[in-house]
C-alpha cells in the first residue's frame, strides 16, 4: 500500500516589527491512515483550540490566539509539549529550538547569560512533562508521526541583505519560504508531499513562484481566490500538493504548530534583548519591536548604541 502524503505546515512569525528576528516554523507529520480536515476533531483528547480553565488538553491555534494577552505560559506549553528536542533531550534553553543559526554570530543582545533562562519559562516541569507523554500516547494511538519540528529564525542582517537583494519585503518572504520547502523536497525525494502554507498579504496567484521550484514538472492550478490557493504537481515519483490558504494557521493544526513554535522563539529573543537593554538603562519599557514602538525604543537607547550596533538592530522594511 502506498504511504499517505507527509503534511508540512509553515508559517512564520515577526513579518511586521523593526526589531527581533523573522522567524518561520516548519512541522512534519507522517499520517499512517486517512484524516478529515480538522485535525483538532481527530486528536480531541490531546488538544483543543481554547483551552479553557481545567481542561488538560494543550490549546493549539494561531499563536495570536493562543498569545493572547501576552500569555508566555500557554504559547510555550504547546511548543515544548510537541518539540521532540535535539537527540530526543528536551529543550532547555533558546539554542536548543532553532536550526540554521550560529549561536557564537548573536550580537551581544540576543546572547545568553550563563546564569539565566533554562526552560521551561512559565510552564512547570511536571506539567510539561504530563503534556510530554500524552502528545506521545496520543499521536501513535490517532495513526500519526510527528516526523519533524524545525524553528528557523532569521536574524536582522540576514533580513536586511535579502531585503537589500529583492528590493521587496514580500518576495524576500518568498525567498525564505522556497528555501523551506526545497529542503523538505531533498529531504524526501520520493514521497507525496502536502504543503499548507499560511498566505501572507493579498497575493493569490503562485505559479510562476511555483515554477521556478519545479522547472522540469508540470503544475496544475486547482484553485486561486480570496480564501485559497492551491496547485498540484506531478513529478516522475511523487505527487506534491501546495495550498496558500488565508488564516491557514487557524484552519490546519501543522500550520498551528508552526506558528506557534515561531512566535515562542521570537518571544525568547525578544526577552533576551530587552533583557539586555534593561541593564544597560534602568527603567527602560520593553518593547515588542513593532514601528511606534520600537522608535521610541531606540530614541531611547540612542545614547547606547553605536551606528553599527543600530545597523544591526533595525530592518531596512
Amino acid at each position: 500500500m502506498k504511504p499517505f502524503p507527509l503534511v508540512i505546515g509553515i508559517d512564520e512569525a515577526g513579518y511586521g516589527p523593526t526589531l527581533g528576528p523573522l522567524v518561520f516554523g516548519v512541522t512534519v507529520f507522517e499520517p499512517r491512515r486517512s484524516f478529515g480536515p480538522d485535525w483538532w476533531t481527530e486528536l480531541d483528547r490531546l488538544v483543543t483550540r481554547t483551552a479553557a480553565p481545567g481542561d488538560p488538553r494543550i490549546a493549539v491555534n494561531d499563536s495570536k490566539a493562543v498569545f493572547e494577552g501576552r500569555q508566555l505560559g500557554r504559547l510555550e506549553h504547546g511548543v515544548l509539549s510537541f518539540f521532540p528536542g535535539k537527540n530526543d533531550l528536551p529543550a532547555k534553553t533558546l539554542e536548543d529550538l532553532w536550526e540554521g543559526s550560529d549561536p557564537g554570530a548573536l550580537p551581544p543582545w540576543y546572547r545568553r547569560s550563563p546564569a539565566k533562562e533554562e526552560l521551561p519559562v512559565e510552564v512547570s516541569q511536571e506539567a510539561l512533562d504530563r503534556s510530554r507523554r500524552a502528545v506521545c500516547t496520543e499521536l501513535k494511538a490517532a495513526g500519526l508521526n510527528l516526523l519533524q519540528f524545525s524553528i528557523v529564525p532569521l536574524l536582522e542582517t540576514r533580513l536586511n541583505a535579502s531585503f537589500q537583494r529583492t528590493g521587496n519585503k514580500a518576495a524576500s518572504h518568498l525567498d525564505f519560504v522556497a528555501a523551506l520547502m526545497r529542503d523538505r523536497l531533498s529531504r524526501s525525494p520520493s514521497r507525496d508531499l502536502d504543503f499548507r502554507i499560511d498566505r501572507l498579504g493579498g497575493r493569490r496567484y503562485y505559479s510562476s513562484f511555483l515554477a521556478s521550484l519545479f522547472p522540469f514538472a508540470p503544475l496544475a492550478i486547482e484553485e486561486e481566490n480570496r480564501q485559497r490557493s492551491s496547485y498540484r504537481v506531478r513529478e516522475k515519483h511523487r505527487t506534491v500538493r501546495i495550498s496558500f490558504e488565508v488564516k491557514s494557521d487557524s484552519l490546519h493544526l501543522p500550520v498551528a504548530l508552526a506558528s506557534m513554535g515561531a512566535k515562542y522563539v521570537r518571544e525568547l529573543f525578544l526577552r533576551r534583548m530587552n533583557g539586555h537593554f534593561a541593564k544597560r538603562k534602568p527603567g527602560l519599557r520593553a518593547t515588542a519591536g513593532y514601528p511606534q514602538d520600537a522608535a521610541r525604543y531606540l530614541d531611547e537607547l540612542a545614547e547606547l548604541l553605536t551606528p553599527q550596533q543600530r545597523q544591526k538592530m533595525v530592518r531596512i522594511l
